[in-house]
């Protein structure tokens, strides 16, 4: 039965209770009760805590057991809140109707079925009521409690208290709060259209608003509208709105967008015409300038000549018949548009004869040191001529320059006198002599085969020594970055042995059997790091005698490169002449003979080296190598020394 949990039958009386309700009947045995069947009692509900009616229940009951007739109290009787030991839940008072079918019927409920209806023939004792169940679950889904599973999301409310698993309806879950709104997205399951929590997605929110492109359009093609959401998608592709439309005889540069470029050519055939093209010709504008197939001859204002009159003729490039300017007959000269009488530099024809022209003979020529010059105009001339050394200038006629400075004409130098002052202007120097500014003398330049002197300047070989100056040599050799080797002018011994017999130089050299050779030079004095050093060192000076007198050399007067000369190595040889002197030792010891050593010789006026025994008496020829530490601008006329070699 609908909305009943529970019937008791008690002896002979049946009693249908519902929770929290109750109803009450008796059989047709005891007094009072009509007959068998179904019989619908209005019952008003009480609080089963209310003990008056309690009681009151209790004691009918009572009665009734006994056989007690209640027919006087039946109309008057609430049977409510007759229970054997119920505690009910309290509820509002309220009046139900309860059906009850007792058990004497005699089929006249039958099927169970229960109803309002008083009359229960026919076996129709309950048509229309409510039918029995066999389940909880039978009982709440008649009672409306439908609903045994929720989505996600949301959950079961107002659960059937006779099978709690079902349910009247579903309800949201609380967290499931959120409303999304595009571009935002709901997060997880929804109920109702809430969600617990929203995620922007600005590509689906695109995509739906029919923004489904994105990335580069192809090549003069521009984004059509973009997502408010992400402007990195768009609807579709345009031609952007810069590309223009090319009209005949323009054509398009590169690739197009529906029928537009990105700018327009004329033909390359096409041309400027000075006076626009010629009849029939197709025009082509592009940036402001126009073009022409072809174009029709015009002639400026400045072709206006025939050039068919007296003594004329015509001249350079006609125009519509004319020129610009004719040329004139020998004799004749332009000018004015026609060809006139030509007088000369400062005159011109007036119609009848050549007459001068004053603006062209300006000078009077009259001053000192001035005389006229050509022919003159009215005593006045075109230019004047100044005495011998004297120049001219608009301001002050004829002057004297002043230009020249020298008092004397420098020795070894070639002067242009200027009379007007009687002083010297420098031409050049003679041959071999570079003119130095400073000193204001040509100087003998230092190269090779010039005497070197202590103050870094040079002199000819072919001259005395300078009076005066300290020289040291001749010089040899100027290497690069400053490096120069000189040859003493003398002999530092006419005759000295080079050094032990049997010595064994390859002990100096490392074993290459080369002592001190090529540009290797021989020092004594600790300036150079060569294995001569080392050897002389090692082995005493004074066993080697050709060594020790160039080491002690110095010329007269230059006491200061004492130490720094040296014998001569094969390079040294190789610049020498035979004005040098011949056969003087080397700082070469002969490396496939322990006896012998090497010496400076003239073969067919060039020196080579010849070896020869060690002890042999041979002259000494030092040589000294030094830095130099610049010469005088640019020239090499004063090269002192800067360091010794």
């Amino acid at each position: 039965m609908a909305g009943i949990s529970k019937v008791f039958l008690c002896a002979t009386v049946s009693a249908f209770c519902l929770t929290g309700r109750l109803s009450y009947a008796s059989t047709d045995t005891v007094k009072g009760i009509p007959k068998p069947g179904t019989h619908t009692v209005y019952t008003q509900l009480y609080d089963l805590a209310d003990k008056t009616h309690l009681s009151h229940t209790l004691r009918v009951m009572g009665d009734l057991s006994r056989g007690v007739s209640f027919s006087s109290e039946i109309d008057n009787l609430s049977l409510a809140g007759l229970t054997p030991s119920l505690t009910l839940p309290k509820v509002g008072r309220e009046y139900k109707e309860a059906s009850v079918c007792f058990i004497t019927d005699t089929r006249e409920c039958s099927d169970n079925k229960f109803g309002n209806n008083e009359d229960v023939s026919g076996g129709n004792g309950n048509p229309g009521g409510i039918p029995e169940y066999d389940t909880p679950q039978e009982q709440c889904q008649a009672a409306g409690y439908g609903v045994t599973s929720c989505p996600a999301g949301s959950h079961g409310d107002n659960p059937c208290p006779a099978d709690s698993s079902h349910y009247q309806k579903c309800v949201c879950d609380v967290n499931i709060t959120q409303i999304c709104t595009k571009p935002y997205y709901g997060v997880g399951p929804s109920c109702d259209g809430k969600y617990a929590s929203c995620k922007r997605d600005d590509a689906k929110a695109c995509k739906e608003d029919g923004f489904t492109q994105s990335g580069a359009c192809p090549d003069l093609q521009t984004p059509n509208k973009k997502c408010p959401y992400d402007s990195a998608y768009y609807d579709k592709c345009v031609c952007r709105s810069d590309l223009v439309s090319c009209t005949y005889p323009q054509t398009g540069v590169g690739t197009s967008c529906d029928g537009k470029y990105e700018s327009c050519q004329c033909p390359s055939s096409y041309k400027s015409c000075e006076c626009g093209g010629a009849a029939g010709a197709t025009s082509c504008t592009r940036n402001g300038q126009t073009t022409y197939s072809s174009c029709k001859e015009c002639c400026a204002s400045s072709y206006k000549y025939t050039c068919a009159g007296s003594h004329q003729k015509p001249n350079g490039i006609a125009c519509g018949g004319k020129y610009k300017s004719c040329s004139c007959d020998y004799g004749y000269k332009w000018s004015g548009g026609a060809c006139v009488r030509d007088c000369g530099y400062g005159h011109e024809w007036d119609g009848s004869s050549c007459v001068c022209v004053p603006d062209y003979y300006p000078y009077s020529c009259s001053g000192r040191y001035e005389s006229g010059y050509g022919s003159s105009c009215n005593g006045k001339y075109s230019s004047c001529e100044c005495s011998d050394g004297y120049s001219w200038n608009d301001t002050n006629g004829c002057y004297c320059p002043n230009s020249c400075t020298l008092s004397v004409c420098p020795e070894h130098a070639s002067c242009r006198k200027e009379e007007c002052s009687g002083k010297y202007c420098f031409s050049y120097c003679d041959s071999s002599y570079i003119y130095n500014e400073t000193t204001q003398k040509c100087e003998y330049e230092c190269k090779k085969g010039s005497i070197y002197y202590s103050d870094g300047t040079c002199s000819s070989p072919y001259k005395p020594v300078e009076s005066g100056k300290t020289a040291w040599g001749y010089i040899l050799n100027q290497g690069n970055y400053g490096e120069w080797s000189i040859v003493a002018m003398e002999y530092a011994s006419s005759g000295e042995e080079w050094g032990p017999v049997g010595f064994n130089t390859m002990d100096c050299d490392g074993g290459n059997g080369n002592w001190c050779t090529g540009n290797h030079y021989l020092s004594i004095a600790g300036q150079s790091s060569t294995n001569c050093t080392t050897c002389y060192q090692r082995n005493g000076i004074d066993n080697f005698p050709a060594a020790r007198a160039a080491v002690n050399y110095a010329p007269a007067g230059a006491s200061e490169t004492r130490g720094y000369w040296k014998l001569p190595g094969t390079t040294h040889c190789e610049y020498m002449d035979d004005t040098y002197g011949t056969g003087f030792w080397l700082a070469l010891a002969y490396g496939g003979d322990m006896d012998k050593a090497w010496i400076c010789t003239a073969k067919y006026g060039k020196y080579s080296a010849s070896d020869v025994s060690r002890t042999s008496l041979r002259p000494v020829l030092p040589v000294l190598n030094f830095v130099v530490s610049g010469c005088n601008s640019g020239s090499r006329t004063r090269c002192p020394v800067k360091y010794y070699k």
